[in-house]
């Protein structure tokens, strides 16, 4: 029998070589600030994983993809939350399936990444959804000014970017009268043949 001495961190039972789903435990990795072992883990498509036992000994627990899942069907339900299903966004019905959502978004990224709606005043359905990071959802909010040229649609701050500038000098020149393809560099001012691009905007 062995005997833990205080202050060992829970969960210390050896689970070097054993697997968990496609994941198989590698070694032990630390403790995390609550003293539950850490082990590190790698899947059989290389990737490397770090997780405590309990995350392991139960999948729905280390499914994030699911977990997402979930609360997109909760905030969206009617009647639900004031930002999704109370103002009438919805979820497909392709998409009550988690085997189809799975299939058509693919697998979270990394940690950093969360579910976004590509036009926020959009239903969650394929071709509107993406894995994103905080950096690039802040940037998709329903107050952003969203921009399309040349088929591609993206907000104002994100085409700033893209070409160098601050938001403040993009928006500006557009201010003054700029066409989106004059602002962005894309085409000359001195040149106009016949009216220039339309530039089509729409709520983000």
């Amino acid at each position: 029998m062995v005997v833990k001495s205080p202050g060992t961190p829970h969960n210390l039972d050896d689970l070097t070589g054993r697997r968990f789903g496609d994941l198989t435990v590698i070694e032990r990795a630390g403790s995390d600030p609550h003293g539950h072992a850490l082990w590190r883990c790698r899947g059989d498509d290389g990737r490397e994983e770090t997780h405590i036992k309990l995350l392991l000994t139960r999948p729905w627990r280390r499914e994030p993809e699911k977990m997402v899942w979930r609360a997109m069907l909760q905030r969206c339900r009617p009647g639900g939350h004031p930002d999704y299903g109370g103002r009438g966004i919805r979820v497909c019905d392709h998409w009550k399936s988690y085997e189809a959502f799975l299939q058509d978004v693919g697998k979270r990224p990394s940690p950093e990444h969360s579910l976004d709606r590509i036009d926020n005043e959009g239903n969650y359905e394929p071709g509107n959804v993406r894995w994103a990071t905080i950096k690039e959802q802040n940037r998709n909010t329903r107050s952003n000014r969203m921009l399309e040229y040349e088929g591609r649609t993206m907000p104002l701050a994100a085409w700033a970017e893209e070409v160098g500038l601050t938001y403040a000098q993009l928006r500006n020149r557009l201010k003054y009268g700029w066409t989106l393809g004059q602002a962005l560099g894309f085409e000359p001012r001195n040149v106009r043949r016949g009216r220039p691009p339309k530039m089509r905007e729409r709520s983000g």
